[in-house]
């Protein structure tokens, strides 16, 4: 491991206690590279009960007190997450070792011994964090080294967010940068898998002793009372299954991936796993036995639901004029980054039927297009020829191009921040002229219309907005631990690479239109929400 004189995990069983007795790494050979190769970035996608959080906690004190001024970062989604892995991981690390070694060089009443932060001897610091929405709370610190935990049930988009943190890594704290991500499988569509998929995925190879034949442990191993080879159907004694090799399926990729099941660790029997197997639903025998994904995520778009919407003969207008040049239109503008996420603009009248009909249509992809001066100035137009009642525009990558149009339309502009956890479908930010708005209700609500037909695209000119489709069928709904951690709420999500900002410049165009429909459309109904005067 880079930087480090000791190799990290004998170091680690000469210095920790767990659970009042010596640190060991006995039979689990697995973790050998883990903790002792020069790994940059790193990720682990494990079963249940595997110690991931022990590791996790063991890495982080290891580089934190072997290296001076080593600045790390812990995080996962929930804040009671943060504060049990914060007192009863990390914290017990430091605060008993063998012969209160950690306590003797490195702690003191000089230095901070928060849950959320931490300070030491040798000028290292830890920062515990919880990451719910976007990672927000997380920006503003500068770390070397990151771990993300649970990372299944952390939005995609956040993950660059919370990277931000290294941007000087290697000109400060001890000058270097690494990145571990953990966590349990869900969906194929799901972040930790999008990770995997990157990555080398190692897989631990174990021999059959019988007849030499390699596998991977899984379904095919288990019985009753055994694990059994796939092959010949000899038993599969424990000492295989700990000597077993890691092997790359995928050689080449930069993040280093693992995977561990509950067939790898030595305390867990063949007996325990087919219990499990028995009575374990087949998700969750695959997530949390096998570490392994299970496709069994919903579609809230499909093209059945987005053809039904299509069969018309609209069109698509360059200004407001026909049926639609005296009625309301509204806009929703969705910023791209110019990374494969473009900046999105729609526009939607309320037609002659009652029904929210797309009339303009455009994908900023292309030469000046990318430019978002370029796109404030294009924005400003289509405000006037569309005569826009109302525009909601994404914060996220938009700030200036907001005050901008902000300071020229006056009230007819406001921005979106979307919130995974408000109690209600919307809330005014009088401070930021900001709507606040539920992310999972409004996209749901804006599918659901969809799904009714209330909203309609325009027929005749479809073969003009293609990428639409894409941005609308990319998209997964799947559940997640909510912020109180008790139950579970519905999360929308993406995979890294396809984009969806067409999406969601249609929710904003359909929230838009929601907020003002107190004296437009009294038949659709919105928490009773208005535009703020």
């Amino acid at each position: 491991m880079s930087g480090m004189k000791l190799i990290p995990s004998v170091y680690a069983e000469s210095v920790y206690l767990l659970n009042g007795k010596p640190f060991r790494l006995t039979n689990r050979r697995y973790l050998d590279p883990i903790y002792n190769a020069d790994i940059k970035d790193g990720i682990i996608m494990s079963g249940r009960q595997v110690e991931k959080s022990t590791t996790a906690s063991t890495m982080i004190a290891n580089y934190t007190t072997l290296i001076s001024n080593f600045n790390a970062l812990y995080f996962a989604p929930l804040t009671d997450q943060v504060d049990e892995f914060s007192n009863n991981r990390l914290g017990k690390l430091y605060k008993y070792s063998q012969n209160d070694y950690i306590k003797s060089n490195f702690l003191g009443r000089a230095y901070k011994d928060n849950v959320h932060y931490k300070e030491f001897a040798n000028g290292s610091v830890n920062y515990l964090r919880h990451c719910f929405e976007y990672g927000d709370n997380i920006r503003g610190i500068s770390v070397n080294g990151i771990w993300g935990d649970e990372i299944q049930d952390i939005h995609i988009d956040a993950l660059p967010v919370i990277k931000e943190t290294q941007s000087h890594a290697l000109e400060s704290g001890c000058g270097m940068k690494i990145t571990w991500y953990t966590g349990t499988p869900k969906t194929f569509s799901n972040t930790i898998q999008q990770y995997w998929d990157k990555s080398t995925q190692n897989e631990w190879v174990v021999k059959c002793p019988h007849c030499n034949y390699p596998q991977i442990l899984g379904l095919k191993n288990l019985t009753p009372t055994k694990f059994i080879c796939a092959k010949c159907g000899e038993e599969i004694p424990n000492e295989a299954r700990i000597n077993g090799i890691w092997v790359k399926l995928q050689p080449g990729n930069k993040i280093e991936g693992f995977r561990i099941s509950q067939t790898m660790v030595p305390w867990i029997t063949a007996e325990d796993i087919w219990d499990k197997y028995t009575t374990y639903s087949t998700a969750k025998f695959y997530n949390e036995v096998l570490g392994r994904s299970y496709d069994n995520a919903d579609k809230p778009f499909t093209m059945t639901m987005l053809n039904r919407i299509c069969e018309n003969e609209y069109r698509l207008y360059d200004r407001a004029k026909d049926v639609f040049a005296n009625r309301p239109t509204f806009m929703g503008v969705d910023w791209g980054s110019g990374d494969n996420a473009y900046t999105v603009i729609l526009i939607f009248g309320l037609n002659p039927d009652g029904k929210l009909q797309l009339i303009f249509a455009k994908r900023c992809d292309t030469g000046k297009e990318t430019d978002v001066t370029w796109q404030t100035e294009y924005i400003s137009q289509l405000m006037g020829i569309f005569r826009v009642k109302y525009c909601i525009v994404d914060i996220g990558y938009g700030q200036a191009q907001y005050e901008i149009l902000r300071n020229r339309f006056g009230k007819r502009v406001a921005s979106c921040y979307y919130s995974f956890n408000l109690g209600v479908d919307t809330k005014w930010n009088e401070k930021k002229q900001q709507w606040v708005v539920n992310r999972t209700r409004v996209i749901f609500d804006y599918a659901e219309a969809i799904g009714n037909c209330e909203i309609v695209w325009a027929g005749r000119d479809r073969n003009q907005y293609e990428w639409l489709f894409d941005n609308h069928l990319v998209e997964n709904a799947e559940y997640r631990k909510n912020k109180n951690g008790k139950s579970e709420d519905l999360m929308y999500n993406h995979p890294e690479g396809q984009p969806d900002d067409g999406l969601h410049a249609g929710v904003y165009a359909h929230l838009a239109y929601k907020l003002s429909q107190n004296n437009l459309a009294s038949n659709i109904k919105f928490s009773g929400v208005h535009i703020p005067s």
